[in-house]
């Protein structure tokens, strides 16, 4: 099997939409408002008109060579891929490609960083991988969430507590901290459970700027409601009326499965 990746690491004006034999998907990056390279990627594996998998990475902006770190992530992934084992299972792929990308940012010794969170898709099986702080989301048709990462991160583990609301959380001054990633000293990957999904279900994966802007709610609303050809507009528009919404970089893919 031939795969190819393709990386997204630029100001758009729009979302890019690309359609796949299982279903339509949208994806959006913009930069922050600081004189400062782009420090997201997005990266998306096909095989013909299959989509393979799709990462969301946030190169930490308090670690050193951020952007580098995603060039390394995006080149790892690539070499996983375009191997010699192309019959390994997709689980298999998924891993060896995050922990390359972790070699590869630790090699490069100068203190990078970076959250990953992504899916891969074979065979009608849909499974979430993540380290960090960056969040994904499979959302039934009408907006039920039947999977949520958690984020690496002491705000995100005193939410998965209960020790704080995701609303209290919105004004933490700690709400930068991650506990887990790419480049970290021990790498810890959450891997989610195989899900057979149905016509209509969404996978939502974005850099912490969406939790940074809005509630849990109003992201599974944005994501599930109106047609689906509008609803990354639809954020981005609501993103852009955020007093502060630039002062981080933006990455998302929304992606509706159809067949």
């Amino acid at each position: 099997m031939s795969y190819h990746v393709e990386m997204f690491s630029e100001d758009m004006g729009a979302p890019l939409k690309l359609n796949f034999k299982s279903g339509p998907l949208h994806l959006f990056t913009l930069s922050s408002e600081y004189a400062k390279p782009m420090q997201d990627g997005i990266f998306i594996v096909s095989a013909k008109q299959d989509l393979v998998a799709a990462f969301v990475c946030d190169g930490m902006g308090g670690h050193a060579g951020a952007e580098v770190a995603i060039v390394e992530i995006f080149n790892a992934i690539k070499e996983t891929f375009n191997d010699k084992t192309p019959h390994l299972p997709l689980r298999e792929l998924m891993l060896s490609a995050i922990e390359l990308a972790d070699q590869k940012v630790k090699a490069l010794k100068i203190g990078a960083g970076s959250t990953v969170v992504a899916f891969g898709l074979d065979q009608n099986v849909l499974r979430l991988y993540h380290a960090g702080d960056s969040i994904g989301r499979v959302i039934g048709a009408r907006g039920k969430v039947y999977y949520s990462t958690i984020e690496h991160s002491p705000i995100g583990h005193a939410i998965e507590s209960g020790v704080l609301s995701k609303k209290q959380a919105l004004n933490r001054i700690d709400e930068n901290v991650v506990s887990n990633g790419l480049g970290f000293d021990s790498l810890s990957i959450e891997v989610g459970l195989g899900l057979s999904p149905s016509v209509g279900d969404l996978v939502l994966l974005s850099s912490d700027n969406l939790p940074k802007n809005f509630t849990e709610e109003e992201i599974i609303q944005m994501a599930s409601s109106s047609e689906f050809e509008k609803r990354a507009e639809t954020i981005i528009q609501n993103l852009s009326s955020k007093k502060d919404y630039r002062s981080d970089d933006t990455s998302f893919v929304l992606f509706k499965y159809s067949n």
